[in-house]
């Protein structure tokens, strides 16, 4: 009984954290180039139930005890972690509107050094630059991007050209495992320390004119929302059965 009180504890417990989850993902279902986080769950540890018994002895007098069964402790939340998979491209027809076709990420100059993003809502600067929401700069193979106006053109390849002169191609990494980025606000994501070795910088297939959506429905996310809730009044049920269990072993049965 007190096991079946862990289990649903825990399952609780977990069930409270993934609707965190859950709730950020839908919070950010307008953000340009979102990826939502899931979670993974693990069963702790079982617990071995063993019962001795005054029969059986080994060769130095000491009591055998026989394995009997397990007892399973529930499950927890393993590790959380960012599904980088595509969304889908929404047509918008505005030239500062720009998407990562397949893998990579646009890199942007910030106070903090160079970070990486799938938000490809740009802007134009006072002096031309071309930024992100936040007002940093994003990078081409060169440096920053300066335009002179919005009447430019970004080609498949990332070359950025106006007036019929090549200004820049638009800087695009990728990294042989996403999940080494460490996510940031702003739809940043930042690679710790001594990770360089794993990014490497490619041509990118862009798409001007375009807005990545986030990879994920808001139905979908909803449908997860209501499992979660019935799995935790599920777990909760449980622990009241064992209470009631446990109150009439105390009351009833270990009444004298």
């Amino acid at each position: 009984m007190i096991s079946g009180l862990y289990a649903a504890m825990n399952g609780m417990t977990s069930q409270l954290m993934r609707q965190e989850i859950i709730t950020y993902n839908l919070a950010n279902s307008g953000v340009t180039g979102f990826k939502k986080e899931d979670v993974v769950f693990r069963s702790f540890p079982d617990i071995q139930l063993d019962l001795a018994s005054m029969n059986d002895f080994d060769g130095l007098g000491h009591p055998v005890i026989p394995r009997v069964s397990k007892l399973g402790t529930g499950a927890g939340i393993d590790w959380i972690y960012t599904d980088f998979s595509q969304g889908q491209l929404a047509k918008t027809d505005d030239v500062l509107n720009i998407s990562i076709v397949g893998e990579g990420f646009f890199n942007v100059q910030t106070s903090k050094g160079v970070r990486y993003t799938r938000n490809g809502d740009f802007y134009l600067s006072n002096d031309g630059t071309l930024t992100t929401s936040n007002g940093d700069p994003v990078l081409g193979e060169n440096g920053q991007i300066k335009l002179r106006g919005i009447n430019f053109t970004v080609a498949a390849d990332g070359t950025v050209a106006q007036d019929g002169t090549v200004i820049d191609r638009i800087k695009i990494s990728t990294i042989d495992d996403p999940n080494l980025f460490a996510k940031e606000g702003e739809s940043y994501f930042r690679l710790p320390s001594g990770l360089e070795d794993h990014i490497k910088d490619v041509i990118g297939n862009l798409a001007q004119g375009y807005r990545e959506k986030a990879n994920y429905s808001v139905p979908e996310q909803m449908v997860t929302l209501i499992d979660t809730f019935r799995t935790y009044e599920a777990n909760q049920k449980m622990i009241q059965a064992s209470d009631s269990t446990l109150d009439r072993a105390v009351n009833d049965v270990g009444r004298v």
